[in-house]
């Protein structure tokens, strides 16, 4: 996966091909943070429960 990343960024010259926000989205830590923190929930979660 990283060689295809540093391929696809190599070829397009561009630091973020894959960018789906302009880099001053100034939510988007936040967002990831929110994410990572309900997935760690949900995982402790379905293994608490059993």
């Amino acid at each position: 996966m990283g060689l295809l990343l540093a391929a696809l960024i190599g070829f397009s010259g561009q630091n973020a091909p894959l960018s789906i926000v302009g880099e001053n989205f100034a939510l988007a830590p936040w967002l990831g943070l929110a994410g990572f923190a309900g997935l760690c929930m949900f995982f402790c979660q379905r293994v608490l429960k059993r």
